[in-house]
């Protein structure tokens, strides 16, 4: 539902992603907790130092005709 969405914001059909905020009902929230919680947060922390050190290159890379 959220790709088909995102869709019809790109075709015009709604402004903007904002407005389709009410037409998403969320029936439950899963938050994260104890050991795998920590083992994932370690694990993106590594992934975004990884990220902010390649993004210059992937910005090079972009612009290499």
């Amino acid at each position: 539902m959220g790709a088909a969405l995102t869709v019809a914001v790109g075709l015009g059909i709604y402004p903007s992603v904002d407005s389709i905020d009410d037409l998403i009902a969320i029936r439950r929230v899963v938050e994260p907790s104890g050991e795998p919680s920590r083992r994932y947060r370690g694990m993106y922390e590594e992934y975004r130092a990884l990220y902010d050190g390649l993004s210059p290159t992937f910005r090079r890379m972009h612009e290499v005709e």
